[in-house]
């Protein structure tokens, strides 16, 4: 941490629902956003498997991100 103050966005879900999968689009966005930023490798890891976990069915796209 450096100590800066940086502006954010925080979303809150009302009405929360289970099993709605993560789209390859929301993927593409939040992946590019962390390579984008030099996010942690040992995170953008941690995120992959989230995503995975979410919708198998993107495994492939997630690995060869």
């Amino acid at each position: 941490a450096t100590g800066d103050v940086r502006e954010a966005w925080t979303y809150l879900v009302r009405e929360p629902r289970t099993g709605l999968p993560t789209t390859a689009r929301y993927v593409h966005h939040i992946l590019s956003g962390l390579r984008e930023h030099r996010a942690p490798e040992e995170y953008v890891a941690y995120v992959k498997g989230r995503i995975i976990a979410s919708n198998p069915v993107l495994a492939e796209v997630v690995e060869d991100w």
